[in-house]
């Protein structure tokens, strides 16, 4: 079932599915304060995704395109503003933000730039810095929406349950400090962080298969594993 506007309408059903009760189940079963607000908060919004990216996948392409287009524009807005910041009326753009900095008493980003003199580190180069960082960040996530709503070439492929094994897998990594793993057995995970991830997606959808979800962990795993190998060597 496609609504006209699937972004907006998902939250009274995921604050249904993942009540307060279903989480306090959540966190007794794997030993967790399931109901700390950010814990909470990171859940609800990783159901949210997968309920508007269902609907995508599943429409017949007129919100795959009309999504890809908002990412686009997102792009373009980035490259806009980072031609902005390169305008030679611009040239002292990192001193202004260190003055403001200063008059809202703000602190300096906590990002290390090595490229950055011990001098510069005292003034407004990091503030400058790390928003060309964040702007980066959002550009290269900007081309991940683009490439993942594009026109499916060959068989349609649903991105769905592939985006909330991600963010599932962050939930319990990053969050919970839990190894991201999985198993093999006749189609079942056996691995607690199978197990995760399915009491957390069939509460949801109750319709996808154990081989959906292994399909979608398969692909974090191996997503996770090429950012660790292209990170550079500390040791170096």
């Amino acid at each position: 079932m496609a609504d006209a506007n699937p972004k907006y309408d998902k939250w009274e059903i995921v604050d249904n599915t993942y009540s307060e009760e279903f989480l306090a189940e959540l966190g007794s079963e794997f030993k967790f304060d399931a109901l700390a607000p950010k814990m909470a908060s990171e859940i609800r919004v990783a159901g949210w995704r997968y309920l508007v990216e269902q609907t995508i996948d599943n429409d017949d392409g007129v919100m795959r395109r009309q999504t890809r287009k908002e990412y686009q524009a997102l792009k373009n807005q980035i490259s806009d503003f980072a031609e902005l910041l390169l305008r030679p009326e611009y040239a002292d753009i990192a001193s202004d933000i260190y003055f403001a900095a200063l008059r809202l008493r703000k602190p300096p980003p906590k990002t290390n730039f090595p490229q950055l003199t011990e001098f510069e580190k005292t003034r407004g180069a990091p503030y400058l810095a790390e928003l060309v960082r964040l702007l980066r960040l959002l550009d290269a996530a900007a081309d991940d929406g683009i490439k993942c709503f594009s026109p499916p070439k060959g068989r349609k492929k649903k991105y769905a349950v592939e985006n909330f094994a991600r963010r599932a897998a962050y939930i319990w990594t990053d969050m919970l400090g839990q190894p991201f793993t999985i198993d093999y057995h006749e189609g079942a995970g056996l691995t607690r962080a199978f197990e995760f991830v399915k009491a957390l997606l069939n509460r949801l959808d109750a319709s996808v298969p154990d081989t959906a979800i292994i399909t979608g962990m398969r692909a974090t795993i191996a997503q996770n594993r090429e950012f660790e190998l292209s990170k550079p060597n500390s040791s170096e």
